[in-house]
């Protein structure tokens, strides 16, 4: 998928998941562990045509609720390829972002993040990615490295999904995901606006309710859970 209906030359690298339409920016990235570069290198191109997510949906005629997007580096353009899409109401994106540029001419996550904000859209949580260290230390050495990928989940604005009509299912299966993901009071918002839904508010209410008093720094305890191997409350972002 792309931005338009167009030929575009796919670049298969070593490691088949690394592949992308955007040749690898090996000259920048080789100054991290060669694990890091070394399988992004390109080992054939193909030519191929591209078609937009707006046309497969419109194609197959399903309206869409969630996008998932992980395509190494070519997110936005498939964004782009999807804007009539996202203005009739898909309640939720997660994506995959690069915050440094492996790949030639590829898009940031400012980017990203301006054109979902542009579409009506606002960041829900997000997810560090992969981390990467220079080569100027030794393997031994305790540091992180720095950021390449964070992983962005998007909800539908209130004031955007309110403004369109929605049936009944489109609004359960909107609650649903802001629920699954960690957004309960999100879902209660949006079903309070309809009315007629107090009955599975109330089922969130207890679902959600706890024996603490106070359980505002809910995102603390996710984290921990996730450090030690628990089960999140939330799926993961990636």
């Amino acid at each position: 998928m792309w931005s338009q209906e167009t030929s575009i030359t796919f670049h298969i690298a070593k490691e088949k998941s690394k592949s992308s339409v955007h040749p690898p920016n090996i000259e920048l990235i080789n100054r991290f562990l060669e694990k890091d570069w070394k399988e992004r290198q390109t080992e054939k191109t193909v030519d191929l045509d591209a078609t937009t997510l707006d046309k497969i949906i419109q194609e197959n005629k399903f309206d869409a609720d969630f996008l998932k997007i992980d395509t190494q580096g070519s997110e936005f353009e498939i964004l782009e390829g999807a804007r009539d899409s996202l203005s009739k109401g898909i309640f939720g994106a997660l994506l995959e972002t690069w915050s440094y540029p492996f790949h030639k001419n590829q898009k940031l996550t400012f980017d990203v993040m301006k054109f979902m904000d542009e579409q009506g859209y606002f960041l829900a949580d997000l997810n560090k990615g992969g981390f990467y260290r220079r080569k100027l230390m030794p393997s031994s050495s305790l540091f992180v490295g720095q950021i390449g990928q964070i992983d962005l989940l998007f909800f539908e604005s209130f004031e955007k999904f309110t403004s369109i009509e929605r049936k009944s299912d489109e609004i359960i299966k909107a609650v649903c995901l802001a629920d699954m993901y960690g957004l309960a009071d999100y879902g209660v918002e949006i079903l309070k606006y309809y009315k007629n839904y107090d009955n599975l508010i109330s089922k969130i209410l207890s679902k959600r309710k706890t024996s603490f008093k106070n359980v505002s720094n809910q995102w603390r305890y996710e984290m921990i859970r996730i450090m030690f191997k628990l089960t999140p409350r939330t799926p993961p972002l990636h």
